[in-house]
């Protein structure tokens, strides 16, 4: 009997020892569930700021590819209207060439019509300046 009570005694103690270890066990569970739930909603998190960041690169291509299409369609445009600037240029340069022979044209008939008058009005000088010279 007193070999039952020694085991008893022994048996209690085990299962009192156990029960602190399972005890503290379940704290370390806790513990380490708590940590576990930490570290998922601060892998969450990463993964909604790589999201949003991955989202605002998209934005920011698309905007830059919008503005580079734009910057394109302004050189484009400029490149046009100096292709006309220098068209119209030329034109003008080919017009003032042929104003100008027409200028000349005209003035070489003004010239030649003068002449022309002077030879058909001469003016003789009057014999009293004929008489003084």
């Amino acid at each position: 009997m007193l070999n039952c009570i020694v085991l008893r005694d022994q048996l209690e103690q085990t299962v009192e020892s156990q029960a602190m270890s399972l005890t503290e066990l379940r704290r370390h569970l806790a513990t380490l569930q708590k940590d576990l739930e930490a570290a998922n909603d601060e892998k969450r998190r990463k993964a909604e700021e790589l999201a949003a960041t991955q989202q605002k690169q998209q934005q920011d291509q698309k905007v830059r590819r919008g503005v580079e299409w734009v910057c394109l369609l302004i050189r484009m445009r400029w490149l046009n209207l100096l292709v006309c600037a220098f068209q119209m240029i030329d034109q003008l340069k080919e017009q003032s060439r042929l104003e100008e022979l027409k200028r000349r044209e005209l003035h070489n008939m003004i010239q030649e019509i003068k002449g022309n008058i002077r030879v058909y009005v001469r003016i003789r000088p009057s014999a009293s300046t004929f008489r003084i010279a």
